[in-house]
């Protein structure tokens, strides 16, 4: 399962899905298609790596592991709080099932950060923030300083409005609180 947060990804992932044997799905966030992004002029013939995470910003007090429209909105909370002094380092995911996911790229990170936070949209009991959560737990225990956070959406039904659709995902505000306990190693 890949999900691409932005058009880069999306090609080099769609381009290694396409050469894959086995079968690949690729998750696409609508409100995605209207945000742009730089792309090789020259060739739309590159490749990402199945099952290797991008860390799209460097840290060093807390981890944020995030995929899709998360991406986004964590990068915008880890720049204001640059500005109070917490540095969080922001992780891509790009691939989401269980044999793809990239524990080298996140066990570096919260070997060096202390700290790890998951942040996503869907529901808690939807999330894969839990089983994610477990494996941090179990293979880098020993580095951890806190218990690994969680930033879900609400446990409800999607809604089809936007405004009960942004009540129900998280914010910007909910995100950079979560991150700022994180940095100081509080959840």
């Amino acid at each position: 399962v890949i999900a691409p947060s932005c058009a880069f990804d999306y090609i080099g992932l769609f381009n290694t899905a396409v050469r894959y044997n086995d079968p690949v799905v690729m998750i696409e966030h609508g409100l995605l298609y209207a945000e742009k992004d730089q792309v090789p002029a020259d060739t739309m013939d590159y490749y990402i790596p199945y099952g290797k995470a991008n860390v799209v910003r460097e840290g060093r007090d807390v981890t944020v592991i995030t995929y899709l429209l998360g991406v986004g909105s964590c990068l915008k909370a880890a720049e204001e709080l640059a500005k109070e002094g917490i540095s969080a380092e922001v992780i891509d995911l790009r691939t989401l099932d269980y044999n793809g996911m990239d524990y080298a790229t996140i066990g570096a990170s919260v070997k060096k950060t202390g700290c790890a936070l998951i942040v996503e949209q869907a529901p808690r009991s939807l999330s894969l923030s839990g089983r994610i959560a477990d494996e941090i737990q179990e293979r880098f225990f020993d580095y951890l300083d806190c218990p690994v956070g969680k930033l879900t959406g609400l446990d409800i039904p999607n809604p089809v409005s936007r405004r009960l659709e942004a009540a129900s995902i998280p914010s910007l505000a909910q995100i950079k609180a979560k991150m700022a306990l994180g940095g100081r190693h509080q959840f």
